[in-house]
């Protein structure tokens, strides 16, 4: 198993398109587009099996 974290202070959310009639309300509700300095992290694991390991 690999397990690591990650975060960005810096980056920006741009404004949604191409979703129809919930474009403007989307935007509103989710406060896009937004300028940079926004935080997003998440903590991340990950298994695998190598192909010899699946039979």
């Amino acid at each position: 198993m690999i397990e690591f974290s990650a975060y960005d202070d810096t980056f920006t959310a741009p404004a949604p398109e191409h979703c129809g009639p919930l474009t403007g309300p989307l935007g509103r509700r989710l406060g896009l587009p937004a300028a940079t300095g926004n935080l997003m992290s998440y903590d991340a694991s990950y298994t695998f099996k190598t192909y010899d390991q699946l039979m």
